[in-house]
């Protein structure tokens, strides 16, 4: 193989090293490409470029098989600079792609953690709930497809994820209609919901009664 043919790695082999976890695999398999066109007087920019390519190919194809938003997981100023510097040198290739795995994997562990993952979407939601949130932005502060994050919340917690954020906004709307200094018109937007018909409906949903209706029966 030599370095001005369009496809420089195997990427049937990146994907199999990927899936196993063989860090050191892959690693090793890069490092002998690498060697092999510095022996051949083959190794240049273009090379470079084409490997880094294929290398990020291989990898943001299981990340996203695994559920994993790469495009957001390796946005970070570490990220970038390793990646531009990527096509520099050989040492450079390996120095980013060792990050690229490692940070990978990492990443793909903690996301294993479940319990980890849930917590982390519930203090989300407590942190923000008073903002228009929904699955898309805790996907996109997670690194993870919409779609799974969903997915995986529903499969732990037994509760649609649209659910939870609204059962949440409602308890700390109840706590704000416990106070009879707020008044009910403020509660709505105080807890993230602008429609204020809707906010009742859905006050109603999870209680039974409406907003002044529970102030009436509390106070």
């Amino acid at each position: 193989m030599i370095a001005d043919e369009s496809q420089v790695l195997d990427i049937g082999r990146m994907s199999d090293l990927l899936k196993n976890h063989d860090k050191v695999g892959l690693l090793n398999y890069i490092k002998e490409m690498l060697q092999n066109w510095t022996d051949n007087k083959t190794l240049n920019e273009h090379c470079l470029y084409l490997v880094k390519q294929e290398i990020l190919q291989a990898t943001y194809a299981y990340l996203l098989q695994v559920g994993i938003q790469a495009s957001q997981l390796f946005c970070d100023e570490t990220s970038v600079n390793l990646q531009n510097k990527a096509s520099q040198s050989a040492l450079d290739m390996l120095r980013w792609a060792n990050y690229l795995f490692e940070r990978s994997y990492a990443y793909e562990e903690e996301i294993a953690k479940t319990g980890t993952l849930i917590q982390r979407i519930n203090n989300y939601v407590h942190e923000h709930y008073q903002e228009n949130i929904g699955r898309n932005d805790l996907a996109e502060v997670l690194y993870l497809a919409p779609e799974y994050l969903a997915k995986l919340f529903r499969k732990k917690t037994g509760k649609y994820l649209r659910d939870y954020i609204g059962e949440y906004r409602i308890e700390r709307a109840k706590e704000l209609l416990r106070n009879p200094e707020v008044r009910i018109s403020d509660v709505a937007s105080s807890v993230g919901i602008d429609n204020y018909p809707y906010f009742s409906t859905l006050f109603k949903k999870y209680t039974g009664l409406s907003p002044n209706e529970f102030r009436q029966k509390f106070q």
